[in-house]
C-alpha cells in the first residue's frame, strides 16, 4: 500500500518549472491522444486531436495516392506506431498546425524520430527543432515524415491562469491550484507495470488519475485534503472543476467525491455536474453546499476506479472552499493577539510569506501589508 503525504520538496520542483512549461505529445501511442490505434501494417488517418492543452490540427493535400496520406501507421511487423508520410506523399503539402488551447505563445517544439522534410510558419526549423514564439505553428510536409513524439515548450508568461479564489474575508481553503503539496495520495497496490495513478501536472496546474499505461490496469486510488476547520462559518460551499476521458460515459461508476466529517468515515457526496467524457469540452464545475458541516472538520477525498478493460482519465483543479465568518460578539480581545493567516493579492493562502505585499486576516480583519 503507497499512502504518503506529499512534501515541500515537491512544491519546490513545481514552481521551478512554473516558467517554462512542456508537454510531449507521444505519437507511438495514438489511443491517449484519442486516436484510433491501427492495426500492424495498417493506418489511422485523422483531422486532428488534443492533448494536455496542445491541438493538433492536420489537412491533408491534394490528389493523394494510396497510402499517401499523413497519418498514424502500425509497424507491419513490430505494430510500433509513428506519425508519417511517404516521400511522394509528403511532396502533396499536408500540413498540421500546432496550437495551445489557451492561446498561449509557444516558444519551441523538439520533434524525436527519423525524418521531418518540412518547413515552418513563423518562426525558424532547424532539423528536428523548431524556435520562435508563436500562437499556432504550421509545419507543411514537402517529403518524407516519421516522428515517434514532440515536445512543445511555452516561455511560462502566458500559462493558464487559475479561477480566482474567493475573496480571503471567505475563504477557508484553496487547493489544486498551484500543487497539491498538502493533499495526500493513496495509489492502492499497484499492478506490476503502473507505478503511480494520481500525479500533478505542473504545467497546467491540475491533478489528474489515470491507470493507462500502454494497456489498461486495474486499480483504486484516492486523493485526500488536508483537514479543513468549518469553525466558526456558515453559507458554507465548496467549488471546483474537472475534465475527464475515456470512460466510456461511465466516469460517475468509476468515480466519486467522498466527505469525512469530524474524523469519522467518508461517505459519498451528490456531484451535480460529472464531466463529459471529451477533453476538448470545457471543464465542468460543481459547487456543493456544506452548510450542513459548519462547526465541523473536514476531510474531502477523490477516488479514482478502473479495470484491465476501461482507464480513464480524470483531471481535477481549483478546489475552494469558502464560508462567512460568524459573528462572535466578543470585541474585547486584541486583534494583536488573535493567529493571523497570509494571503497574496490573488486570494491564496501563504503559510510563510516572505518579501513582498500579502492581504491580512486577523481577528476578523483583513489588511494590507507589506513584509521586508
Amino acid at each position: 500500500m503507497k499512502k504518503f503525504l506529499l512534501s515541500a520538496l515537491a512544491a519546490i520542483s513545481c514552481a521551478s518549472i512554473a516558467m517554462a512549461a512542456e508537454v510531449t505529445v507521444d505519437f507511438t501511442n495514438p489511443e491517449a491522444l484519442g486516436v484510433a490505434k491501427p492495426a500492424p501494417g495498417e493506418a489511422t488517418v485523422t483531422e486532428g486531436f488534443t492533448y494536455e492543452g496542445v491541438k493538433v490540427v492536420i489537412t491533408q493535400g491534394n490528389d493523394l495516392g494510396s497510402n499517401q496520406e499523413l497519418r498514424f501507421f502500425a509497424n507491419n511487423n513490430t505494430g510500433v506506431v509513428d506519425f508519417r508520410t511517404s516521400a511522394n506523399g509528403g511532396k502533396k503539402g499536408h500540413k498540421f498546425a500546432v496550437s495551445m488551447t489557451d492561446g498561449t505563445a509557444i516558444t519551441s517544439i523538439s520533434f524525436d524520430g527519423k525524418n521531418l522534410s518540412a518547413t515552418a510558419e513563423p518562426g525558424t526549423l532547424d532539423g528536428m527543432t523548431w524556435t520562435g514564439e508563436a500562437s499556432t505553428v504550421t509545419f507543411t510536409t514537402n517529403g518524407v515524415v516519421n516522428l515517434n513524439s514532440m515536445t512543445v515548450a511555452t516561455g511560462g508568461s502566458g500559462d493558464t491562469p487559475v479561477t480566482p479564489p474567493a475573496t480571503p474575508d471567505d475563504q477557508i481553503y484553496a487547493g489544486l491550484i498551484d500543487n497539491y503539496t498538502d493533499w495526500t495520495v493513496d495509489d492502492g497496490t499497484l499492478p506490476e507495470g503502473l507505478s503511480f495513478v494520481w500525479s500533478w501536472n505542473s504545467s497546467y496546474q491540475y491533478a489528474k488519475a489515470s491507470a493507462f499505461y500502454k494497456q489498461a490496469y486495474a486499480s483504486r486510488a484516492t486523493l485526500t485534503s488536508p483537514e479543513i476547520d468549518l469553525t466558526n462559518r456558515e453559507e458554507i460551499s465548496l467549488s471546483f472543476e474537472m475534465l475527464a476521458n475515456y470512460f466510456n460515459g461511465g466516469i460517475s461508476q468509476a468515480c466519486s467525491v467522498l466527505l469525512s466529517v469530524d474524523g469519522g468515515e467518508f461517505t459519498p457526496l451528490t456531484i451535480a455536474n460529472w464531466a463529459t467524457d471529451d477533453f476538448k469540452a470545457p471543464w465542468t464545475a460543481n459547487t456543493i453546499d456544506l452548510n450542513a458541516y459548519a462547526g465541523k472538520k473536514i476531510k474531502v477525498q477523490f477516488v479514482y476506479t478502473s479495470t484491465a478493460e476501461a482507464a480513464g482519465t480524470w483531471e481535477i483543479k481549483n478546489f475552494i472552499v469558502k464560508g462567512k465568518q460568524v459573528q462572535t460578539g466578543i470585541a474585547d480581545i486584541e486583534a494583536a493577539d488573535a493567529p493571523a493567516e497570509y494571503f497574496n493579492l490573488q486570494g491564496v493562502r501563504v503559510e510563510n510569506p516572505s518579501t513582498g505585499i500579502y492581504l491580512r486576516r486577523q481577528a476578523g480583519k483583513v489588511t494590507k501589508v507589506i513584509i521586508r
